[in-house]
């Protein structure tokens, strides 16, 4: 099912996507392309935290001050930063 929510940390509307089987949802996908706030499960316990975009460096994301932006809430929501 495709559906619009807003993100956990910015209130950005994004597209969330989940799929469901007769044992409920099996998968669920959300990516916020303004702070990296992202949401994925996939046959499995539900993963939650904040992302480097693909092509930035950590350094290179930091300067966007998202993370500092968003610090309180990030630590409040207790997600964990990535760099793919």
């Amino acid at each position: 099912m495709d559906i619009k929510a807003n993100c956990d940390v910015c209130g950005k509307e994004n597209d969330y996507f989940s799929f469901s089987e007769n044992i409920g949802i099996v998968e669920k996908h959300y990516y916020c392309d303004n702070c990296g706030f992202f949401v994925e499960m996939s046959y499995s316990s539900e993963m939650r935290g904040m992302c480097v975009g693909y092509n930035d460096t950590k350094e290179e994301h930091d300067k966007t001050n998202k993370r500092i932006e968003y610090a309180d809430k990030i630590k409040e929501l207790g997600l964990q930063c990535y760099i793919l």
